[in-house]
C-alpha cells in the first residue's frame, strides 16, 4: 500500500504540474504514522476473523477442561439407625446337662431356673446407639478402604406427632390433646477421594 502511494507521487511529479509547498500531509510525521497504520492493518489482514475466534474458544475450552481435571469426587452414604430393642426379664428353664429317671424309667433334663432378659420389640422412642456405632464404624472403614476420606457426618432428624380433639354429643365441653418427639433417622456420611 505504501509502495503504491510512492509511485503515485512520482508520477504527478513527472507529468510536471505545479509544485505546492508541503503541508501536513507530506510531513514526516504523517509518513511515519502512515507506514505504522499500514503496518498494523497489513498484520490485522493476514489473520482471518475465524481464525482468532477459533483460538479464543480453544483456549476457553482448555480452561474448562483444566477445571474439570482437577474436580474432587465425592461419595456419600447413608447410615440407617434402628430403634432400640425393648423386653423384660423373665424366669425360664435352663438345662444342666444333667439326665433323671422319671416314674416310669424315662429319662429327663434336669434345668434350674435363671431370670433371662427376653426381647418382646422394639421402641418407638429411643434409638439403638450401639448398633447405629457399629454401623457408622463399618461404613467408614469401607469407604476407606475404596481410598476415600470422610469430610462430614450429619444426623438427619426424623418425628412423630398425634392429636385428637374430640366433643361429647350434647355436651357443651369437649377435649383434646397432642403430642410430638422426633428422632435420629440415620448418619448421612460425605466421603471425598483422597
Amino acid at each position: 500500500m505504501f509502495s503504491s502511494f510512492r509511485q503515485a507521487s512520482l508520477q504527478v511529479q513527472k507529468r510536471g504540474l505545479t509544485k505546492r509547498a508541503p503541508d501536513k500531509w507530506d510531513s514526516a510525521r504523517f509518513s511515519s504514522i502512515f507506514l505504522a497504520s499500514s503496518f498494523s492493518c497489513s498484520q490485522a489482514e493476514s489473520q482471518p476473523a475465524h481464525l482468532r475466534v477459533t483460538q479464543t474458544v480453544g483456549r476457553q475450552v482448555q480452561k474448562v477442561l483444566q477445571k474439570r481435571s482437577v474436580i474432587v469426587m465425592n461419595k456419600v452414604v447413608f447410615v440407617q439407625a434402628y430403634f432400640a430393642p425393648i423386653g423384660k426379664n423373665q424366669i425360664v428353664k435352663v438345662p444342666t446337662g444333667e439326665k433323671k429317671t422319671g416314674f416310669f424309667g424315662g429319662e429327663s433334663d434336669v434345668t434350674r431356673d435363671e431370670t433371662k432378659w427376653v426381647q418382646t420389640g422394639y421402641s418407638d422412642r429411643q434409638v439403638d446407639t450401639t448398633r447405629l456405632e457399629k454401623d457408622l464404624q463399618e461404613a467408614i472403614e469401607s469407604l476407606n478402604k475404596d481410598g476415600y476420606e470422610v469430610i462430614n457426618v450429619t444426623n438427619i432428624i426424623s418425628g412423630e406427632y398425634n392429636y385428637e380433639w374430640k366433643k361429647e354429643a350434647g355436651a357443651a365441653w369437649g377435649y383434646s390433646y397432642g403430642y410430638g418427639y422426633s428422632y435420629t433417622d440415620g448418619l448421612m456420611v460425605v466421603a471425598r477421594k483422597v
